[in-house]
């Protein structure tokens, strides 16, 4: 005879188990399919023998994406080496490439992919803080949309650099990511508003819920990215759909934090129920 106290209740038998981003609205390890990794992997072990120079715009957004599924295709040392062999407007010890006139975006891309792929090796480079200081004083005060995006853009590799370094200004940021979500609502282009809105984001970690992003923005963003990936299978060029789906997993991230191990997204935590193990019936 069973005793009712003894009964078992199956909901007792149910775990919690922690589910990353189950409150972010795109979570690359949710939503990117084994698919998607074969064929960015693919790309990016062709590049390391084909295309070296394009090698870093592909390992960056997978970095950020998951640096879990890099741990056997990446190292730091390869991307230094990488880094070291292209045009630069650091000084890096053993540079081969040559150095070139510093511009805005030239500096931002080259600080995201060190802070990124080389996190460690940043003690290593001598920035010209003459040409990065001379360029700040002439686009801090000025309103044009397309200033407003170099400011961002300067700012932005500033922080990815050096972290500790006050370089914010809330005047403008949430402008400018405004200028850029007005023409992704108004024509469904999403593209400059992602790449803004992330930087914003590196500068500003309130931006994004300060912007009031509907459900329609969101699901209209990963639409975007979306088609981006068609775009990508359709002619085997995966770089640009993994930059837009990294910075839309910028946007999307609990938080981001820049540290001495590089650029990490944070995701939400949440628990949910999970089927635990049933007991095994035997029979006597």
């Amino acid at each position: 005879m069973i005793i009712e106290s003894d009964q078992i209740n199956i909901k007792d038998l149910l775990i919690d188990e922690p589910q990353v981003g189950k409150d972010s609205w795109f979570d690359p390890e949710r939503d990117l399919t084994v698919h998607d990794w074969q064929q960015m992997t693919k790309k990016l072990k062709d590049h390391e023998v084909n295309r070296r120079e394009v090698w870093i715009d592909l390992a960056r957004p997978m970095m950020i994406l998951s640096p879990t599924k890099m741990v056997h295709l990446f190292t730091e040392e390869r991307a230094w080496e990488f880094a070291r062999s292209r045009e630069s407007s650091f000084d890096m010890p053993g540079r081969a490439g040559p150095q070139f006139q510093t511009t805005d975006s030239d500096i931002f891309e080259q600080a995201f992919n060190l802070r990124v792929l080389c996190p460690h090796k940043i003690g290593q480079i001598n920035m010209n803080w003459i040409k990065v200081e001379s360029l700040m004083r002439r686009i801090t005060h000025r309103t044009a949309a397309s200033t407003l995006k170099d400011n961002l853009m300067m700012r932005s590799a500033i922080k990815l650099l050096y972290p500790e370094k006050e370089v914010a200004s809330s005047s403008g940021i949430k402008a400018t990511v405004g200028i850029y979500l007005d023409r992704g609502r108004e024509r469904d282009d999403w593209e400059q508003f992602l790449v803004f809105a992330a930087l914003a984001r590196l500068l500003d970690s309130q931006i994004i819920e300060s912007l009031d992003l509907t459900n329609k923005d969101k699901d209209q963003m990963k639409d975007y990215v979306e088609m981006m990936k068609n775009f990508a299978e359709s002619d085997n060029t995966w770089e640009f759909f993994a930059r837009q789906a990294a910075y839309l997993a910028m946007i999307s991230a609990q938080e981001i934090k820049i540290n001495d191990d590089g650029l990490q997204l944070i995701w939400s935590q949440k628990t949910e129920k999970k089927d635990a193990e049933l007991p095994e019936w035997r029979s006597f």
